[in-house]
């Protein structure tokens, strides 16, 4: 067994609170996820009288809670949550230089990569919770603006490599899945005597890079980020003889978080496929043997989202939700690969 896991459970939660002549108050929450959790073999000769199994697992979770309430003659509130997840997941059997890999199993192979991302979604209870980005202003002029914003680009990968040589006496098996569910819920309220002005943004973006219409939709949150993390945290020393507060100057140090709102990136895609030239044998001892390449790509989005201004002159709310979907899920067996199997060869 070659194993490879990660697990990432992470809360946010962010509020500010705001009074005055002029109560102006603004909470932002960034989450940033791209590791990488990878099994695999290369160059190798692995012969086991039973299962030979190479497994990579990752599951990120997410849970954000961000508010500001601003009271004051003029009373401004903002509150930013973004998201993005970019991690990489993969399994796989092959070369190393010029040197192929040699399996043989007494029962089955298996390579098998998964990722599931969970966003706002609470794992403890099946009752419905909401995890939400919401903003109230309340004065002479209200002005309220909340803006969520979740970018997912993961990629998954179970392969076996090109020239790689597999015998089992039962199943080959290679498999990738990925599983998303995503929450977004936005509020944002502002009331005022003259006037109220309030809008409320969810961009959630899930296997492509975000299109033109979303970007021009939280890219305002691109100011805020920059606020945030636009200079070191005050009040942390970092003292030679303390490796916490020099860690903890370091994280607190802008130049450490770059986060930025963009259309460019990489599109995700999962995938599970064998390579070329490759030689691979289900049944080997006679009996029943099957070869499955399968990748599956389970993707579940709810997004609820309100605006509510009032004013004397004048209310003026807005809501906006863009949801882009894209990337791409594979299954594939290359050029000149050999496939034998005494019962099924499935590909999907």
């Amino acid at each position: 067994l070659v194993d490879a896991n990660s697990s990432v459970d992470v809360q946010f939660i962010a509020g500010a609170v705001a009074g005055g002549a002029v109560g102006a108050g603004g909470s932002v929450g960034v989450g940033l996820f791209s590791g990488e959790t990878k099994a695999y073999a290369v160059g190798s000769d692995l012969d086991a009288t039973r299962d030979i199994t190479v497994t990579a697992d990752s599951t990120e979770e997410s849970l954000s809670i961000i508010t500001t309430g601003s009271v004051g003659a003029g009373a401004f509130a903002g509150a930013v949550s973004v998201i993005d997840s970019s991690s990489t997941t993969r399994a796989y059997i092959g070369a190393f230089s010029a040197t192929n890999s040699t399996v043989t199993a007494g029962r089955d192979v298996n390579v098998e990569a998964s990722n599931t991302t969970q966003i706002n979604q609470d794992p403890n209870t099946s009752d419905s919770t909401i995890f939400v980005t919401g903003t109230a202003a309340v004065g002479g002029i209200g002005a309220g603006a909340a803006v969520d914003v979740i970018l997912v680009k993961n990629l998954t990968d179970a392969h076996i490599g090109n020239g790689t040589i597999v015998s089992a006496v039962r199943d080959v098996n290679v498999t990738a899945t990925t599983d998303r569910d995503i929450d977004s819920t936005v509020v944002a309220f502002a009331g005022g005597l003259t006037a109220g002005v309030s809008g409320a943004v969810s961009v959630i973006s899930v296997g492509a890079v975000m299109d033109s219409e979303g970007h021009g939709e939280a890219s305002p949150a691109q100011g805020s980020i920059n606020d945030a993390f636009g200079s070191s945290v005050d009040g942390i020393g970092s003292n030679p003889d303390d490796p916490v507060s020099g860690s903890a100057s370091t994280a607190g140090d802008a130049s450490t978080v770059t986060t930025t709102i963009t259309t460019a990136g990489t599109a995700s895609s999962t995938k599970a496929y064998i390579g070329d030239n490759a030689t691979i044998t289900a049944g080997s001892g006679g009996g029943s043997g099957d070869i499955s390449v399968t990748a599956t790509d389970n993707l579940d989005i709810d997004t609820a989202i309100g605006s509510i201004a009032v004013g004397i002159s004048a209310g003026i709310g807005g809501a906006v939700s863009i949801v882009n979907i894209g990337g791409s899920t594979e299954a594939f067996v290359g050029n000149n690969t050999t496939l034998s199997a005494t019962d099924d060869i499935t590909i999907k």
